[in-house]
């Protein structure tokens, strides 16, 4: 626009050269195309100041953001690399989860069994101290018996029936399968009990008739 103008006057005659009275219409019209040129210029100067300024700030923001994109390519690359560890770890941890679980399964099979042989070696524990209490009676009585015959007292006499004795006897037997007998006598308390369960009668002294 600013050339069209600047061309007007260069095609009016006289215009360039100031020839034109001042007073007439013609004059005027110079004045007027002379203060529209003016504004033009004055548009333009502020066109061009917004324009430079429109400019820098165009500068600057494609400065921003191509710093902002290599910033997030460098962010993108980081978290790819993070993800591709974070891959490889979960898969590690996926390992040792399942041997943490085939290791409690384990353990809980072997717990399961030292518990079933805990519980089988106490009902042995139990079954054999009740043997040993029941042979521990049985050698009390067979005791108290033997020291009878020692003072020359007759079963009879001291009240033992024949059923009595026997069942002394076959509780003596018993005693002597046992391993507490075997530990806890001498080789010659465990002879005499022998000969005892073999030969009762020996033991045994006849009663004086009335």
């Amino acid at each position: 626009m600013k050339m069209t103008f600047l061309l007007a006057l260069a095609l009016v005659p006289g215009l360039a050269y100031g020839s034109v009275d001042s007073g007439t219409p013609m004059a005027s019209t110079v004045r007027l195309i002379q203060g529209l040129e003016a504004n033009i210029k004055d548009d333009g100067k502020k066109e061009q100041q917004s324009f430079d300024k429109y400019a820098c700030w165009c500068e600057k923001t494609m400065e921003r953001k191509a710093s902002d994109i290599s910033h997030e390519k460098d962010t993108i690359a980081e978290t790819l690399t993070l993800i591709k560890k974070l891959k490889a770890a979960i898969a590690s941890h996926g390992a040792e989860i399942a041997q943490l679980n085939k290791d409690i399964e384990q353990n809980h099979e072997a717990v399961t069994d030292a518990t079933e042989l805990r519980n089988k070696e106490n009902a042995d524990y139990t079954a054999e101290k009740t043997e040993s209490e029941q042979c521990i009676g049985a050698l009390e009585v067979a005791m108290k018996v033997l020291d009878g015959a020692g003072t020359k007292k007759s079963f009879l006499q001291g009240g033992m029936q024949e059923a009595e004795l026997l069942s002394v006897i076959g509780g003596v037997r018993t005693a002597l399968n046992h391993k507490l007998v075997s530990q806890s006598l001498s080789d010659k308390d465990i002879e005499t009990m022998r000969h005892f369960v073999s030969k009762p009668d020996d033991f045994v002294v006849s009663a004086p008739l009335p």
